[in-house]
């Protein structure tokens, strides 16, 4: 597996950003070991694993009491029974944001579900163009998709943080 909190704590000490936006939880619906062995997805010992470590990564972000998260839940997805697991993710998500103050939960579930709430790969925009927001496989967003979720996050951003000023240049990971 891959070392988020690791990388997250690399990027922090590195770049010390004012904001981190953040997407997790797709390939999240396995087991994982805890300090009392093995735990299946959604049972009791997992969720309070999961949470823990979530938690953790929240609070490994905003020890800079400076520094914003925002933390991007699951959109629907077109499985019923990987949307439900999402959705249990998204709802460890929003319950560990809760908790700390700079950490802002963002859902994406009424963003790309259709008029009665439903998984759509088409959906209507307001201009009442027909977008095609999702990709074959039920799961990804498409480039249509993450311009919507861009927008949604741009004005989610705007509500908590000032972007008025003259922004630092990016740094894309490469030092010289």
């Amino acid at each position: 597996f891959f070392d988020w909190p690791a990388r997250l704590n690399e990027i922090v000490i590195a770049d010390d950003p004012e904001l981190l936006v953040l997407m997790f939880g797709g390939n999240d619906a396995q087991g994982i070991i805890t300090p009392d062995g093995a735990a299946q997805p959604f049972g009791e010992a997992w969720v309070r694993e999961y949470s823990t470590r979530v938690g953790g990564v929240m609070d490994l972000l905003v020890a800079n009491r400076d520094r914003w998260v925002v933390w991007v839940g699951q959109p629907i997805m077109d499985s019923d029974s990987f949307d439900a697991k999402m959705q249990e993710l998204n709802a460890i998500f929003e319950a560990e944001a809760a908790k700390r103050e700079r950490v802002v939960f963002v859902s994406t579930r009424d963003l790309f579900a259709d008029e009665n709430g439903e998984y759509s790969r088409f959906l209507t925009a307001a201009d009442g163009a027909v977008v095609d927001a999702r990709l074959a496989d039920g799961v990804h967003l498409s480039t249509a998709g993450g311009r919507w979720l861009s927008q949604l996050l741009f004005e989610r951003i705007r509500e908590i943080y000032d972007l008025s000023g003259d922004p630092a240049p990016l740094s894309l990971g490469a030092r010289g």
